[in-house]
C-alpha cells in the first residue's frame, strides 16, 4: 500500500501498518491474522482514501479564511460520507494533468442505489480556480441539503426524490497552484487555465475553451487566459468531463463561475429547447433580489448562422452533444477573491432559492435517449490544405437538427449547426494551411429530434497533398 495514495487523516497511520505488513508477511504465523487485518483495513478506510487528490507538496500557502481549499473540501466531504454514509459517496471520475484525481460526490438517499425514477443534476465549481464565489456557494448548498436531510422538509424531498452531483473543483491543478502561491489570506496566485506546459513560458488551457462544440474560435496562443489548446478536448480534464456527461443520464448541468451576473445558455436551436430556457430563466429571475442577466433567442433561422456559439464551452457540449439543458451560471460578486461575507451575502440573495428551484424542476426537463437516424453519404471531395468543403448530409429520420464537430485541429467546422432538413447550405469543413497530408481527421455528427433522441455519427476524412489536388476550395455534395 503505498501512504502517498491516502488522505492525509489515514496517510500516517497507513505508515504504521505498512511497517506491520512487512513483519507479518516474513511469519508464517501471522498470515491469518495479516489477512484478517487486510479485509478490516479496506472496510474501515473511506473509499476516498485510495484515490490520490493530493500530491507531495500541495499544500496551501496559508488558511485562506473564508475560502475552501481543496484539502478543506476533500475533508469536509470525508466527514460528511463518514457521518451520512446512506447520502453521501465520493468517488474519483478521472485523473488531472498533473495525475490528481478529479472528485465527484454523489448525494442522494439510498446513494449507493440506481433510481432511474431519480432525475439526475450537475453542479460543477472550479473549472477557473481563481474564482471563489462558486466554489464557495456549492459548499454552502450541499451542506444545507445534507445537514437538512431528516429535519428539513424540502432538503429530505428532494435528495428522496433527486440526485445532486457535485464537482466541487473541476480543474484541481489549477485550484492547487493558485492557493500554494496566493498571498496566503485574501487572494490565491489569480491561476486561471489548467498546468499543462507549452513550451518554455507557457501553462494551461483554459478548460471553457476546451470543448469540441466551437472549438478553434477561442485564443490559438499558448499564453492567452483563453487558450482553447492544440486541439478539442485535447486535455484530461476535458476529456473526463466530456466522459461524464455521457455516463449519467443529467438533466440539468450547472457549471458555476464569476463574476458577470448573468446566466449563459446556448442558443437553442428548436422551439421545445427555447421554451425550456424562457420557463426556466424566468423562474431564476423571480427567485433572486438582483435578477441576472439572461435572453433566450427563439428565433430558430438564426441557427443556420456559418458559425456557432460558445468557443469550446461547457453548456454548449452539455446541450449539443449530450442533450442535457445546461447553463453557465455566473455569480455576481465584484471580483475573483471577494471577501467571504460579501459571497455569503450574495448567494443569500441571488443564488439559495434559484438553485432549489432548479432542483425542483429537475423532474420536468427531458432526458437523452437513442435515437435510430442515419445518413447515406460521407463528406467528398479533396480535402488538400486550405481548402473548404461543404457536406449536405443526407439523413434519414425525424430529424430536428444536426451538430457536426472536428476531433483534429486540421480541420475546423464552421456551420456546425444546421436545421433539418436542409434548405440552405450544409456545413463547411475548412482544412487548415498546416494540414499534413495524410492525417485522419475523425468528425462526428450529432442528429437530434423534437424530443432529446440523439444518433451520434462517427465519420473521418483524410488531408490530401496538394499534388493530390482535386482544385481549391469549392462546395462538394
Amino acid at each position: 500500500m503505498n501512504s502517498t495514495l491516502l488522505h492525509p487523516s489515514v496517510s500516517g497511520g497507513a505508515a504504521r501498518v505498512q511497517d506491520w505488513f512487512r513483519t507479518a508477511r516474513s511469519d508464517r504465523r501471522s498470515k491469518p491474522l495479516l489477512l484478517s487485518v487486510l479485509v478490516l483495513t479496506f472496510l474501515l478506510l473511506p473509499s476516498s482514501a485510495f484515490a490520490q487528490y493530493f500530491l507531495p507538496g500541495d499544500e496551501p500557502s496559508g488558511e485562506y479564511p473564508g475560502y475552501w481549499s481543496w484539502q478543506d473540501m476533500v475533508q469536509k466531504f470525508e466527514e460528511y460520507q463518514r457521518a451520512y454514509p446512506a447520502l453521501v459517496r465520493m468517488q474519483s471520475i478521472g485523473k488531472t494533468y498533473e495525475g490528481r484525481d478529479i472528485m465527484a460526490v454523489k448525494i442522494t438517499s439510498a446513494v449507493d442505489t440506481e433510481d432511474p425514477e431519480k432525475p439526475e443534476v450537475l453542479f460543477m465549481a472550479g473549472i477557473h480556480p481563481r474564482e471563489q464565489a462558486p466554489q464557495r456557494g456549492l459548499m454552502r448548498f450541499v451542506d444545507e441539503l445534507i445537514t437538512g436531510y431528516g429535519t428539513d422538509e424540502r432538503a429530505s424531498r428532494l435528495l428522496d426524490t433527486r440526485v445532486l452531483w457535485a464537482i466541487p473543483v473541476y480543474n484541481v491543478d489549477g485550484k492547487v497552484y493558485d492557493f500554494k502561491f496566493g498571498d496566503g489570506t485574501t487572494r490565491g496566485a489569480n491561476w486561471r487555465t489548467s498546468r499543462e506546459p507549452f513550451g518554455v513560458d507557457a501553462v494551461g488551457v483554459d478548460l471553457n475553451r476546451n470543448l469540441p462544440v466551437g472549438w478553434g474560435t477561442a485564443s490559438d496562443n499558448p499564453g492567452s487566459q483563453t487558450y482553447h489548446g492544440p486541439a478539442p478536448l485535447s486535455t484530461p480534464e476535458s476529456q473526463v468531463l466530456f466522459n461524464f456527461l455521457g455516463e449519467r443520464p443529467f438533466r440539468l448541468f450547472l457549471d458555476i463561475h464569476s463574476t458577470s451576473h448573468a446566466y449563459l445558455m446556448p442558443g437553442p436551436k428548436i422551439a421545445e429547447d427555447a421554451e425550456i430556457y424562457d420557463r426556466l430563466t424566468r423562474g431564476l429571475q423571480a427567485r433572486q433580489r438582483e435578477p441576472y442577466r439572461g435572453n433566450v433567442n427563439r428565433n430558430e433561422t438564426q441557427s443556420r448562422a456559418l458559425s456557432g456559439t460558445g468557443v469550446g464551452q461547457t453548456h454548449v457540449t452539455g446541450l449539443y452533444m449530450h442533450g442535457i439543458t445546461s447553463y453557465i451560471y455566473e455569480l455576481g460578486p465584484s471580483n475573483f477573491y471577494a471577501p467571504p461575507d460579501s459571497i455569503d451575502a450574495h448567494w443569500d440573495r441571488n443564488v439559495r432559492e434559484a438553485w432549489y428551484y432548479l432542483l425542483e424542476e429537475s423532474i420536468n426537463l427531458p432526458v437523452r435517449s437513442q435515437g435510430s437516424f442515419t445518413v447515406d453519404n460521407s463528406p467528398g471531395g479533396s480535402f488538400t490544405p486550405g481548402t473548404v468543403r461543404e457536406w449536405r448530409p443526407r439523413v434519414e429520420g425525424d430529424v430536428a437538427y444536426g451538430v457536426l464537430v472536428t476531433r483534429h485541429p486540421a480541420i475546423e467546422v464552421t456551420g456546425e449547426f444546421r436545421l433539418y432538413p436542409l434548405v440552405g447550405s450544409g456545413h463547411f469543413l475548412n482544412v487548415q494551411e498546416d494540414a499534413v497530408p495524410g492525417t485522419e481527421v475523425p468528425l462526428q455528427l450529432y442528429l437530434w429530434d423534437r424530443e432529446r433522441r440523439r444518433s451520434v455519427i462517427d465519420l473521418s476524412v483524410t488531408i490530401d497533398s496538394i499534388s493530390g489536388g482535386g482544385g481549391g476550395g469549392g462546395r462538394t455534395p
